[in-house]
């Protein structure tokens, strides 16, 4: 499999691995949260990815402790990473301080600024498509499954969070509508518009689920979302955002996926990771609903995440300790019964 392009990750026996990757809604920075080491240490890389080149590498270690990042976020213009993290306890990487810590990277001036938002638990973050306003989401901690849930917005501009907003269910992950100055939001079972101005929920867009959804894509024309559910089987639903109904369903057996990595593929399709490194990554059409083309990936690769173009692939090599940029034709142009899941 001939490569584009290889970014090293840091490379250790025990343990490395791209832990969180994310890309700029312009396209343009592409940042990679590599988890490496026993105890666990991690490194940022921020790639551009039109002309593969490495911008930078970071560490990041507050009050002579190490800062453990849990998620990382390039805003939409591509100039600032935000992450959010809390500080280890213990050099076995379980046990964190209470505060959780917002950092800003700003990749024009390499500048740095920090500040405490909220406790350490499941926690991710999201800027608003203007970059003025960062959404930190607290989804509650494994030690204390009962706690309330919290949505806690920082001004970027002042790096100063504002009014904390408790919701009823974890918020499992939000989609812009940048125009509108809007988002559609992943609310427990439900989805729901979040006015980004005010920063208030709004009406169900749908009726509840049986389960918590993630929000796949907008359809091209924005009128509909594809959300996903995964368990022993795949489950899409489309719904159509004017009728505040669900339209269409699709189910297929495909074992256990990582529900967060389903993303657009091109404007016609879905694309599924394998659930397992061994594993096939599938094309899903958002027309037809079916299965369009399968790939299976040799067992020292995995898919990372796709390319913004929709039309290659990062994937991480096991055995290099790398990702690794492909074009996607290759590999779908493989065997159909040699790709399956």
């Amino acid at each position: 499999m001939q490569a584009i392009a290889t970014i090293p990750l840091k490379r250790d026996p025990a343990l490395s691995i791209p832990f969180r990757l994310h890309v700029s809604a312009d396209g343009r920075r592409m940042a990679v949260l590599n988890t490496f080491g026993m105890p666990y240490h991690q490194e940022l890389i921020v790639v551009d990815t039109h002309t593969h080149e490495v911008l930078g590498r970071w560490t990041f270690e507050e009050g002579g402790g190490r800062l453990f990042n849990l998620d990382v976020h390039v805003t939409a213009d591509g100039t600032r990473v935000l992450l959010v993290g809390g500080v280890l306890q213990d050099e076995a990487g379980q046990d964190f301080e209470p505060d959780c810590t917002l950092t800003c990277l700003d990749l024009e001036s390499g500048g740095i600024r920090q500040t405490r938002v909220g406790p350490v638990g499941f926690n991710y973050v999201s800027a608003a498509p203007d970059g003025g306003t960062a959404f930190v989401f607290y989804n509650g901690a494994a030690q204390e499954p009962d706690t309330s849930y919290r949505v806690f917005p920082v001004d970027l501009g002042a790096m100063r969070m504002l009014e904390a907003i408790e919701t009823e269910a974890p918020v499992n992950n939000v989609l812009y509508r940048p125009a509108e100055g809007r988002a559609v939001v992943s609310l427990g079972r439900d989805v729901v518009a979040f006015d980004l101005a005010t920063r208030t929920f709004g009406d169900k867009l749908a009726p509840r689920f049986n389960h918590p959804y993630l929000l796949a894509a907008f359809s091209p024309d924005e009128d509909r979302i594809y959300a996903a559910y995964v368990a022993s089987q795949v489950v899409v639903k489309t719904i159509d955002i004017q009728a505040r109904s669900v339209v269409a369903q699709h189910a297929f057996n495909w074992g256990w996926t990582a529900s967060t990595n389903i993303v657009p593929f091109g404007d016609d399709h879905l694309l599924f990771p394998p659930g397992s490194s061994a594993g096939a990554v599938c094309l899903w059409n958002r027309h037809t609903g079916e299965i369009d083309r399968q790939a299976g990936l040799p067992s020292d690769l995995i898919l990372a995440t796709p390319h913004p173009d929709g039309r290659r692939l990062y994937l991480f090599d096991y055995t290099e300790q790398a990702l690794k940029l492909v074009d996607a034709d290759p590999l779908f142009a493989a065997p159909r019964e040699a790709a399956g899941p």
